[in-house]
C-alpha cells in the first residue's frame, strides 16, 4: 500500500479545495467521499457580496476580516481553478438589493451596512420607489433598501464540479467510501479506516466531513460533538418564456433570491435543526415561495423545478474549525455553515500552510480546533 503525503475525509467544497491545493504544492493526495451523503455545497445558493452570514452579522471581528480578504482575492482563485479545471463556475458580476418589508429587514439592512462599512466598503440607501425603479417587479410592500453593487455570485455546483476536475488533473486520488475512524500509532494520526475494514495510511489526515465530522471515531475529545449538522432546503423555479430575469440578487429577512445564467432563480434557505433528516417539506415551500413573492412578486408566475436540502456544519459558537487538532498529524477544516462556499479556498491555505510548517493569516487563531467554547 503507497502512503499518501495527505488524506482528506470529505469529498465536499472544502475537501476538494484542500486537496486541490494539497496537489499544488507536490504533495500525494487521496480524497475518501460517500457520493450518497449530499453536501451542503452542492445545495447552498451562493453569492459572494460580503457575505452577511451570521458570524459577521454579529460583528465577528475576524469573520468580518477574513470576509472582505476572501472576497477580494476570489475572481483570481477561480481564473486559476478554470484553467487548472476546464470546467466553468459561472461566476460573475450581480449587484444584490437588499428589501426592506418589516422591522427584522430594517435590522439586516443596518447590520450589513455596518459591517460593510468596517472593512471600508460602500452601500447605497434607496427608498422603496427607488427600490422599483432599480429592480421592476420589486412588490409595493418594499419601503426602503439597500443596493451592494460590487456583489459576486457563484453557481456552488458548477464550483464543486471545477474543483472536483482539477482535483483529477492534478492527480488526486479518489476512493469511494465512508470514513469510520482515525488510525493513530505513537500519539500521532496515521491514516484513517473505512467502514469497508480498509485501511489507509497518510502522514497527515484532515477531516472536511462537512456535518458529518464528528461522527468519526478516534477524534481528539474537543471534536467529538464540536459539529451539528442544520438542515437548510432551497427551492429553484425557472423563468418563464417571455419572462425578464431580475435586474438584481434579492434579500430580504425572510429568503435569498439568486439569478443564475441558465434563467433560473434559486430561493434559500431555510434553518431548520432536524438532525441528519435530509427530507424536504411543503412548509419549508411555502414559505420560500410566499418569502419571496412578498419581495418580488413575479416569481409566481415561475416554473416550480427543483427542491434541494443540504446539511450545512455549524460550530456551538457558529464560527468555521480550522487548522491542526491535539492529536499531531490531524487537521479538520468544518462547521464553515453558511460560509462554506466564500471561506473554502482560504480555509484550504490554512490547513496546507500548516502542515508545510508555514502560518495561516492570523484571523484564523479564533477558528482553532482547540478554542475552549467548541468542546
Amino acid at each position: 500500500m503507497t502512503r499518501r503525503d495527505v488524506m482528506v475525509v470529505g469529498g465536499g467544497l472544502i475537501g476538494l479545495a484542500t486537496a486541490w491545493r494539497a496537489a499544488r504544492e507536490g504533495m500525494r493526495v487521496t480524497v475518501v467521499s460517500d457520493a450518497a451523503r449530499a453536501t451542503a455545497s452542492r445545495a447552498a445558493v451562493g453569492g459572494l457580496s460580503f457575505c452577511p452570514a451570521d458570524a459577521v452579522l454579529t460583528g465577528h471581528r475576524a469573520t468580518i476580516e477574513l470576509s472582505a480578504i476572501a472576497r477580494a482575492g476570489f475572481g483570481a482563485y477561480v481564473s486559476k481553478l478554470e484553467k487548472a479545471s476546464g470546467v466553468p463556475t459561472r461566476f460573475r458580476r450581480q449587484a444584490t438589493l437588499m428589501g426592506q418589508l418589516r422591522q427584522p429587514d430594517a435590522g439586516l439592512i443596518d447590520r450589513v451596512e455596518a459591517a460593510r462599512r468596517l472593512v471600508g466598503l460602500e452601500s447605497l440607501r434607496l427608498t422603496g420607489d427607488e427600490c422599483r425603479e432599480r429592480e421592476p417587479g420589486m412588490s409595493e410592500e418594499v419601503t426602503a433598501g439597500l443596493l451592494i453593487e460590487d456583489h459576486e455570485q457563484i453557481d456552488a455546483r458548477a464550483f464543486t464540479d471545477s474543483l472536483w476536475a482539477a482535483c483529477v488533473n492534478s492527480g488526486v486520488e479518489f476512493v469511494w467510501g465512508i470514513v469510520a475512524g482515525i488510525v493513530s500509532s505513537s500519539g500521532r494520526a496515521t491514516g484513517v479506516c473505512l467502514e469497508s475494514g480498509e485501511v489507509r495510511e497518510a502522514d497527515h489526515v484532515v477531516v472536511a466531513a462537512g456535518s458529518w465530522s464528528s461522527a468519526i471515531d478516534g477524534l481528539p475529545e474537543e471534536l467529538r460533538h464540536a459539529v451539528r449538522p442544520l438542515s437548510g432546503q432551497t427551492v429553484i423555479v425557472r423563468l418563464a418564456d417571455g419572462m425578464e430575469a431580475p435586474r438584481h440578487d434579492l434579500r430580504s429577512a425572510g429568503v435569498y433570491m439568486v439569478s443564475r445564467s441558465d434563467r433560473t432563480i434559486v430561493l434559500g434557505a431555510t434553518k431548520v435543526d432536524r438532525g441528519f433528516d435530509q427530507a424536504p417539506t411543503a412548509s419549508a415551500v411555502l414559505s420560500l415561495v410566499s418569502a419571496a413573492a412578498q419581495l418580488w412578486s413575479p416569481v409566481l408566475d415561475c416554473e416550480w423545478q427543483e427542491t434541494t436540502v443540504g446539511l450545512r456544519p455549524q460550530s456551538r459558537d457558529g464560527l468555521p474549525i480550522v487548522g491542526p487538532t491535539s492529536l499531531p498529524g490531524l487537521h479538520v477544516a468544518t462547521a464553515h455553515f453558511r460560509n462554506g462556499l466564500m471561506f473554502g479556498p482560504a480555509s484550504a491555505d490554512a490547513v496546507i500552510d500548516g502542515i508545510l510548517g508555514g502560518t495561516p493569516r492570523e484571523q484564523f487563531e479564533a477558528f482553532s480546533p482547540l478554542r475552549e467554547v467548541i468542546r
